[in-house]
């Protein structure tokens, strides 16, 4: 069962850490995916453009085309905080790091 967090001032949908911690991760190609975003079927043009938006900052921030304040600001002006987000992928990370 997918649990799904939800930012409190955005309609973003955040993914959940139960999920990953079942999940066996690759960690060159799910890195980005635990920076990724996603919105309901119900969801408005703005929520799904923030989507878009945001989802394309994570990449841009895992191949180096952004710098970090850059993609903290952009998670900010989506209601993201951005120690919280950043310090959970990583705190992912660690975790399948000692599993391995």
């Amino acid at each position: 069962m997918t649990n799904f967090l939800q930012s409190s001032s955005s309609g973003l949908w955040l993914p959940g850490y139960e999920q990953t911690l079942d999940q066996d991760i690759n960690l060159v190609d799910d890195v980005v995916d635990l920076l990724m975003v996603d919105v309901g079927g119900d969801c408005t043009d703005s929520e799904f453009d923030g989507m878009i938006q945001l989802n394309q900052a994570a990449s841009d921030f895992i191949d180096q085309k952004i710098d970090t304040g850059t993609y903290q600001d952009i998670l900010e002006h989506h209601g993201i905080d951005p120690e919280w987000w950043i310090g959970r992928a990583e705190w992912l990370l660690s975790y399948e790091f000692e599993r391995v």
